[in-house]
């Protein structure tokens, strides 16, 4: 395997639904840690803190949260971030713009983040919007400390993929142009490859990217995401695919988790050592030491059951085989297990919020 791995890995908890228990959170980052990433961005779409609610007095206790997370993880030397949405920022009242700049510099100061995410996905926009897209990421850029590395923009044409323009409408035509001008290196483009939902990312697709973002290109990965209508009802488990060959081509990769996080890991492993080049048989042989772990002497039994979930969904159970699958997990009573327990019975519902 290769010794140097020049994109910098990471992962965004950028789905809508709930958001990650404490507990959670906190054991996904530490496996991350482990795994070979190095940095994690809070920025869940069901954060009102961060989209809804941006525009109010900042919650005390939401600072508090911030600064405990972005402790932690300096604390075991992985690079903290969040992402804002600011819904309706250019509206007529001209004053959410210097509050939405003075509250991200507020949470980046509490937090000691390293990366800031500016997030104009899943927003329709008018034609003029590109430009005051710019003026917004400059103004940022012009007021956050020196110590915030990396300013994460998502474009709100992120992706080739047609049901953007189905969506929110039909793209600017010098969109690009006009959101990209006069940046500094710091800013960064996140681009989820040729669909919202990518099956593979590769050179071509990059190269696009490059063409209509610039150079400083930020893949945002939505595998194993799995907060969409189709996808809510399967567990991704696999290793990453036909993301081969990307090592150096953008700045950053973050990866987008599933709503169920411990079990989120279990892909998650895989793509470090993809980027190390790591044979299949490799990456096989540390996911079967993670199912292991995470679901003790059950784990034969429940990994028959994930590759349907994986593939099919929880429909394509049968009634028995969902109460032998709730018993195994009860048997096994790992957190993974439960996470488990909780996804067959429907505790992480979708969320009709998220169009894509």
């Amino acid at each position: 395997m290769m010794d140097k791995v020049h994109t910098a890995l990471g992962i965004i908890e950028g789905f809508y639904g709930k958001p990650y228990k404490e507990d959670t959170r906190l054991s996904l980052i530490r496996y991350a840690k482990d795994f070979g990433y190095s940095f994690y961005i809070y920025a869940p779409k069901n954060d009102e803190n961060l989209r809804k609610k941006f525009y109010g007095d900042l919650n005390p206790d939401f600072l508090k949260f911030q600064k405990n997370l972005g402790d932690f993880c300096k604390n075991i030397s992985i690079n903290y971030g969040f992402g804002i949405s600011p819904l309706n920022i250019f509206s007529k009242d001209k004053s959410l713009i210097d509050k939405t700049i003075e509250k991200a510099v507020t949470i980046s100061q509490v937090s000691c983040a390293k990366i800031v995410a500016l997030l104009f996905d899943d927003i329709k926009i008018r034609d003029n919007e590109a430009i005051l897209q710019n003026d917004l990421i400059q103004r940022l850029d012009k007021a956050l400390p020196l110590s915030v590395e990396h300013i994460l923009v998502c474009p709100t044409y992120y992706s080739e993929d047609p049901i953007l323009e189905k969506i929110f409408g039909i793209k600017p035509q010098n969109y690009f142009n006009d959101l990209t001008a006069n940046l500094s290196s710091r800013i960064k483009f996140f681009y989820t490859g040729n669909k919202v939902i990518s099956s593979s990312i590769n050179e071509t697709d990059l190269l696009l990217a490059k063409k209509n973002l610039g150079e400083n290109i930020a893949i945002w990965d939505n595998y194993p995401v799995n907060d969409g209508k189709r996808l809510s009802s399967k567990i991704f488990t696999k290793p990453f695919a036909g993301r081969n060959n990307l090592n150096g081509l953008c700045k950053l990769h973050a990866v987008n988790p599933m709503t169920e996080g411990i079990l989120s890991t279990l892909s998650l492993v895989s793509l470090p050592l993809i980027y190390k080049g790591a044979l299949e048989s490799e990456i096989k042989k540390e996911q079967d030491k993670l199912l292991k772990e995470l679901f003790n002497k059950e784990a034969p039994f429940i990994s028959k059951y994930l590759e349907i979930l994986h593939l099919e969904g929880k429909e394509a159970l049968d009634y028995d085989t969902y109460v032998a699958i709730c018993k195994s997990c009860r048997r096994a009573n790992s957190k993974a297990s439960f996470e488990l327990l909780d996804f067959l019975n429907d505790f992480y519902a979708f969320d009709p919020q998220c169009l894509t």
